[in-house]
This record gives structure tokens, C-alpha cells and sequence, in this order.
């Protein structure tokens, strides 16, 4: 009778196991120490804890295993049933997505207006991807410089050091742009061989470029955006209650929780370098104003060539 009873213990739990769906996922950064992957690690931590029976994300690779900017190839054939990367890595399938970058509302606001709805379409057809959720809003890009600017004809002046994200915002600066692996920026700067640089405060230290940076130049702009996507066939292959607890998930943990702390965390270790002696540069207001407009116009008119109809539906729908 104890056999028995052990055998069919077994078998329920072997039949919850198989009715628990498991993900393999991949997340763009490799280091925990990360802001953008320690807070997907925490959210990960969440799911699996409250999920338990009915969905567990297994493992988490990073660029060790597959590169970065292929993550979302890899998640649109299968290979992994989840990415966390920023929208620009998939550009050149789904443009749509760079425009959260540009987002000046919440997520949640930016779900009730229909963007999100626009983006998930564009996912579902042209990356065979789920858009899930998203966080970085309030992680805003700094432009980091080594000589001194004060109004909008001293950009002219700058060598910057560029990528995809910065290029339409540092043209329409009048900027000389150059583009070098994230790994040369410390001895580019040390060089003279470009003069600064754009992003987030949280990633300076860790990166070491507090060392050879003297300016951070406010105002912040962007939002340095993570978007989680899942498989599309995969998502549709779950239960009902299995998509209703991610969804879940996604709005009230990543988004509406850990989110805004992510922001708060951002905003002190922006505090921290100008208390290790970074100097801040604040634009007068008059240049501030035109300073954020090169930054959003630019890449409003950017994506404005690519995904005509859908730029000019998005940017009312993302805009104050």
C-alpha cells in the first residue's frame, strides 16, 4: 500500500511538473552588479517564487553564449523563449521599438494610451515576439565630457563618441562623432581621441570612466530602456492563468515596482560621482530646452523615415 501511495505522490508531482511551463531566457548584460541585470534578476526571483506550478524561468544566459545584438534573431527561431535587451537591438526588425526610448509618460500610462498595443503588433509580425514588459524609464541618459560647454554652438567643438541610439541627437548637435567599442572608451578618453560620450550615471563607475571624465551635462534625456520579450508561439502555446500571472508580473513588479527604484538608484549614483568630484554642468534654461529638443526631434524625425505611419501615431501617444 506505501508503494502504491508513493507511486501516484510521484505521479501528481511529475504531472505538475509538466503542466509548469519553463523558460529559458536570455538578458543582454552578463554582470550582476549591472543595474539592469540586477533588477532583472530580482524580478526573476519574484516570478519563480510566486510561480511555482505554473511558470519558472530555468537559466539565464548572457553574450558567453549567445551576442547580444543576436538575441532577438535567437528569440524569434526558438532558441530561447525570452530576451532582455534594449529596443535598438532589434532596430532593424521593429524600429517601433526605439520609441519608448523617446516615452515621456510611465509605462503603465503608455499601456492605457494604446502605444504599447501599436509596439506589441509590430513585434507579433515582424519579430515573432511578445512584447511582455519593460523597465529603464526613469534611467535617463547624462552626455559626459572632458571640456567645458555652455551653450548650443559649443557642441560643435566636441568629439563624441557614438552608437545608433546617439547618432541622429549628435548630428543634429553638429557634433564630430566617432564609433568605438565600448571596451576603448577609457583609452579613447585618456587619448584626447574623443572628448565625451553618452550614458547612464549608474554604469560610470563600474566601466571606470569616472577616472577620465571631468562634466556631466544636465539636463538627462532619453529613457534607457529593457524590453522583455517572450516567443510569440510560445506565449501562445501557454494556459490562460499562465499568461494572466506574467502579464501580471510584468505591470505590477517590473514595471510599477522595481522600476521606479531602479530610478532612484540611478539618480544616486549620478549624486555620488558629482560627490567624487565630477563637475555638473546645467544648461541655462533658454539652452536646456533646445538641447533636449535636438535630443527628441531628431530621433522622432530618425524614426520618422522608417516607420512613417507608425512614428506619427506613437510620438502623441509617448509625449507630456
Amino acid at each position: 500500500m506505501k508503494a502504491v501511495s508513493l507511486l501516484l505522490a510521484l505521479a501528481v508531482c511529475a504531472s505538475a511538473a509538466a503542466q509548469e511551463a519553463q523558460i529559458k531566457a536570455a538578458h543582454f548584460i552578463a554582470s550582476p552588479t549591472s543595474g539592469f541585470r540586477s533588477v532583472f534578476n530580482t524580478w526573476i526571483e519574484r516570478v519563480n517564487a510566486e510561480g511555482k506550478g505554473l511558470v519558472r524561468i530555468v537559466s539565464v544566459v548572457s553574450e558567453e553564449s549567445i551576442p547580444g545584438m543576436q538575441m532577438p534573431t535567437a528569440l524569434r527561431n526558438g532558441l530561447v523563449e525570452m530576451i532582455a535587451v534594449p529596443p535598438s537591438y532589434y532596430y532593424k526588425l521593429a524600429p517601433e521599438g526605439d520609441a519608448t526610448m523617446l516615452a515621456e509618460v510611465p509605462p503603465a500610462e503608455q499601456r492605457v494610451r494604446g502605444a504599447v498595443d501599436i509596439l506589441q503588433a509590430q513585434l507579433n509580425a515582424k519579430l515573432n515576439a511578445h512584447f511582455l514588459g519593460q523597465y529603464g524609464y526613469g534611467v535617463r541618459f547624462y552626455l559626459f565630457t572632458n571640456k567645458e560647454v555652455s551653450s548650443m554652438e559649443d557642441f560643435k567643438a566636441l568629439k563624441l563618441r557614438t552608437t545608433p541610439t546617439y547618432r541622429p541627437f549628435f548630428n543634429r548637435l553638429g557634433a564630430q562623432q566617432l564609433q568605438t567599442a565600448r571596451g576603448e572608451v577609457y583609452t579613447a578618453l585618456e587619448r584626447g581621441v574623443v572628448d565625451g560620450y553618452a550614458n547612464p550615471a549608474s554604469e560610470i563607475k563600474a566601466a571606470g570612466w569616472d577616472k577620465v571624465s571631468k562634466y556631466r551635462i544636465e539636463p538627462g534625456f532619453y529613457s534607457s530602456k529593457v524590453h522583455v520579450l517572450l516567443n510569440r508561439k510560445f506565449w501562445d502555446g501557454l494556459r490562460p492563468e499562465q499568461r494572466a500571472f506574467l502579464d501580471r508580473m510584468a505591470r505590477e513588479v517590473l514595471e510599477r515596482e522595481l522600476d521606479p527604484k531602479m530610478a532612484e538608484a540611478e539618480l544616486a549614483a549620478a549624486r555620488a560621482l558629482d560627490a567624487g568630484g565630477m563637475k555638473v554642468i546645467r544648461l541655462e534654461a533658454k539652452t536646456a530646452q533646445q538641447y533636449l529638443s535636438a535630443a527628441y526631434d531628431s530621433s522622432w524625425d530618425d524614426l520618422a523615415k522608417v516607420a512613417p505611419e507608425n512614428a506619427k501615431k506613437l510620438r502623441p501617444l509617448l509625449s507630456k
